[in-house]
């Protein structure tokens, strides 16, 4: 994964939380219910990526170092 990996998840976090806010205007619970799903997901995915890279980073670094 690269960090282009990361841009992309997170304007896939964007999107739906716009499509949280519409489902929400709409007043349908239930999409709003499996669209916050799919937002937690994705965040968690991210979130592991960040994490990834980071030590990869580390681990870079340290054998420079």
């Amino acid at each position: 994964m690269s960090e282009a990996d990361i841009i992309r998840l997170h304007g896939e976090i964007v999107n739906l939380k716009m499509l949280i806010f519409a489902a929400k205007e709409d007043g349908n619970q239930h999409r709003v219910q499996l669209l916050q799903q799919m937002l937690d997901n994705l965040i968690d995915r991210r979130e592991s990526l960040i994490s990834h890279e980071r030590e990869e980073a580390n681990g870079k670094a340290a054998d420079l170092g």
